[in-house]
C-alpha cells in the first residue's frame, strides 16, 4: 500500500493507554497521525465511521461522473473542474471510483470487467 510506505497513514487505536503508548513507534514507520480513541474496539469502531464517509463519497462522485457521461461531458475535463471547488474531496483527488479520468484509480488500473463464479 502507498500510503504505508510512505509513511503517511492515520492510526485509529483501542485499548488501554499503555498500550498504546508502547505501540506508537512501531506505527511511526507506516503512519503520521494517531489518534487513542479508547478501550479496545473503538478505533476498529472509528475506522468504519470513516469508511463509511468514504464510501458515501464514492457514490456521489459516481453518480456525477455518470450524471456528467449521460450529458454528454468529457470525464477527464470534468474530474480536472472538480478538484479545487467546493465538491473536491480526498476520493475524488486519489481513489476516483470512475474508470477513466484518473489513471491510479482502482477502477482504472486494476479493474477488470467480468468474474468467474467457479
Amino acid at each position: 500500500m502507498a500510503g504505508a510506505e510512505a509513511g503517511r497513514l492515520t492510526f485509529m487505536v483501542g485499548g488501554t493507554t499503555d498500550g498504546y503508548e508502547r505501540a506508537v513507534p512501531i506505527l511511526k514507520v507506516m503512519g503520521y497521525r494517531f489518534f487513542h480513541i479508547g478501550g479496545s474496539g473503538a478505533g476498529q469502531a472509528l475506522k468504519i465511521c470513516n469508511n463509511m464517509m468514504t464510501g458515501v463519497r464514492m457514490v456521489a462522485i459516481s453518480e456525477v461522473f455518470t450524471l456528467a457521461g449521460q450529458l454528454g461531458l468529457d470525464m477527464k475535463t470534468v474530474d480536472d473542474a472538480m478538484i479545487g471547488p467546493s465538491g473536491n474531496c480526498w476520493v475524488l483527488e486519489h481513489y476516483g471510483p470512475v474508470p477513466g479520468p484518473l489513471p491510479s484509480s482502482p477502477p482504472t488500473a486494476t479493474m477488470r470487467r467480468g468474474f468467474r463464479a467457479t
